[in-house]
């Protein structure tokens, strides 16, 4: 998948994060709702990155850089976006009422390491992906590379629900290592993988 298949999928599209990660994506979103547990530290830190991260259409040149040179985010005057505390598997209450057909895309950003909530997180996407054409893409590193067949299986998980279709549309290698780990298999760190769920039609 492109950087254009996703300004595609996310162009006035009503847009949710799982993960608190969203400030790296292509913009575009009506609606963004950026979601992490309610821990009110991490909340407020998500509120921070808002607040240095993006920018409005309408910005002079020098507002759209970032202290360390990078280019914030700039989001259409007719974008609104959210941060809400938000467990897996919890009722989707507050963040339907923000979205009440559901969204049209969601990300899920480096969170399959958590193998003890693949359910949860797989009942949260099924609460909160908008049908029938809702895509949510899945983005992650093997950051212990001896449990990355434990990230896999959330992908198992999915297609055994039978109502999601899954599809692998990334396979990058990074030029350095994110995160040091000496065990497994080591090229698995300098790897980001990324798959597309989908209902099936």
């Amino acid at each position: 998948m492109t950087e254009e298949d996703l300004n595609h999928n996310s162009d006035s599209s009503d847009v949710e994060d799982v993960g608190g990660g969203l400030f790296d994506e292509p913009d575009g979103g009506r609606t963004v709702v950026i979601t992490d547990y309610p821990d009110p530290d991490l909340i407020q830190n998500i509120e921070y990155n808002k607040l240095h991260s993006l920018a409005s259409v309408d910005d002079d040149e020098a507002s759209l850089q970032n202290e360390d040179g990078t280019r914030k985010v700039v989001l259409p005057k007719s974008s609104t976006i959210h941060c809400t505390g938000y467990i897996w598997g919890a009722p989707p209450d507050p963040l339907l009422e923000i979205s009440p057909g559901g969204y049209d895309l969601c990300i899920l950003s480096d969170l399959l390491f958590n193998h003890s909530q693949h359910e949860a997180l797989l009942k949260s996407l099924k609460f909160t992906l908008a049908k029938p054409d809702g895509v949510a893409l899945v983005f992650f590193t093997p950051h212990r590379p001896w449990l990355y067949e434990k990230d896999l299986n959330f992908f198992n998980i999915v297609r055994e629900s039978g109502e999601l279709e899954v599809e692998q549309v990334v396979d990058k290698v990074l030029d350095k290592v994110m995160l040091e780990e000496p065990r497994g298999d080591q090229s698995l760190l300098l790897k980001v993988f990324g798959y597309k769920i989908t209902w099936k039609k």
